[in-house]
């Protein structure tokens, strides 16, 4: 018994002394944690106080997990780790001048945050992907940075039942080739677009609201590098009282090529056209069905330009638009089924649509 008792007191000293810290599976961080507690691998009974240093224990695919609510601090996150606020607890990350709250910067990694809340003091972005292989985005909430919300520059990012809101850039800025799905989130009051994608990027928006939003207004969308295509499928979303256009995608690079796709969304009272699509010198090719395009002030509800561009319309309902209903400009192929509703816009058509078979 004398000689357990002895083993178990000199496993303690060990465990406790500064050589025994290693990486843990699981880290905690507290308000009333420490970051001296690194000592302790940031365990649940002697937590740290920040992000960055549980992230220093953590061990690779581990996890830190907030106990109560406060605020943590910025991080750099280079490994592959996930960064969880369980329901109910507030994980707030200040972001002040010069400083983004999240960046996520390592090769071929892996990252899950899921329940923070990022709000900016004078910070740059709230959340940047420069490098790494997929981060997912659940459950947060990013306002109030100087430039944008979300940057992606690189990997699959997944932003699920998400705000971001009243930013001084774009809500969400995409270049480059990458993947993003966007699902059940909030993009509102942001400066410049609610979402700008560029060059590359394959972007999935389902189940959304993107409103309120300046600049832009609610997507702009474009390739201008002369070789990239981008992939833009917007799907069951509100896209509506942006101040200028709702959806508004180009292609104005010689050589890129830019593929939209709307299907079964609400887009109404943006300040200038619903949706509107052209060609610098490059490639445009739409689909846009199954939606509802009303009250939109401007050019109105649907506007398709120059002579890169091909879209076809069906099963829309385009009514109370400013200006026009459907408007083909400057060479467009414009291609409209039978079973289109335009009808109460100031002027329902206007140009040269080309019918196409179908109801």
């Amino acid at each position: 018994m004398q000689r357990s008792i002895a083993a178990a007191v000199a496993a303690a000293l060990y465990l406790s002394s500064p050589e025994a810290v290693a990486v843990a599976q699981r880290t905690f961080v507290s308000t009333a944690g420490s970051d001296t507690n690194t000592t302790f691998n940031c365990s649940l009974v002697a937590p740290c106080r920040s992000f960055g240093s549980a992230l220093g224990v953590t061990a690779t695919e581990g996890e830190i997990v907030v106990l109560d609510s406060g605020g943590y601090g910025r991080v750099t996150i280079d490994k592959s780790v996930a960064i969880i606020a369980p329901a109910g607890v507030y994980a707030g990350i200040s972001v002040f001048a010069g400083t983004n709250g999240v960046d996520v910067d390592g090769a071929s990694i892996a990252v899950v945050l899921r329940g923070l809340m990022i709000n900016g003091q004078g910070g740059v972005t709230g959340i940047v992907f420069t490098q790494g292989s997929r981060l997912y985005i659940e459950q947060a909430t990013i306002s109030n940075m100087g430039l944008h919300g979300i940057e992606l520059l690189t990997g699959d990012t997944f932003v699920t039942d998400t705000t971001i809101r009243d930013n001084g850039g774009h809500g969400i800025r995409t270049e480059g080739s990458l993947e993003l799905t966007v699902d059940s989130t909030r993009i509102e009051r942001n400066g410049d677009s609610g979402m700008r994608v560029l060059n590359g990027a394959a972007v999935s928006v389902t189940r959304s609201v993107i409103a309120g939003n300046f600049g832009f207004g609610g997507f702009d969308i474009d390739s201008d590098d002369g070789s990239s295509q981008t992939v833009v499928t917007i799907s069951e979303s509100s896209v509506s009282q942006n101040a200028t256009q709702g959806v508004l995608a180009g292609a104005s690079g010689a050589g890129s090529s830019v593929r939209l796709a709307l299907s079964r969304n609400t887009i109404s009272r943006n300040g200038a056209t619903g949706v509107q699509v052209g060609a610098g010198t490059g490639l445009l090719t739409g689909v846009i069905t199954d939606n509802t395009i009303v009250r939109n002030f401007g050019s109105g509800g649907i506007s398709a330009g120059g002579a890169g561009v091909s879209v076809t319309i069906a099963n829309n309902a385009v009514s109370g638009n400013g200006t026009f209903g459907v408007r083909q400009l400057t060479s467009a192929l414009l291609k409209t089924r039978s079973n289109n509703i335009v009808q109460d816009n100031s002027t329902d058509t206007s140009g040269t649509l080309t019918f196409v078979g179908g109801d």
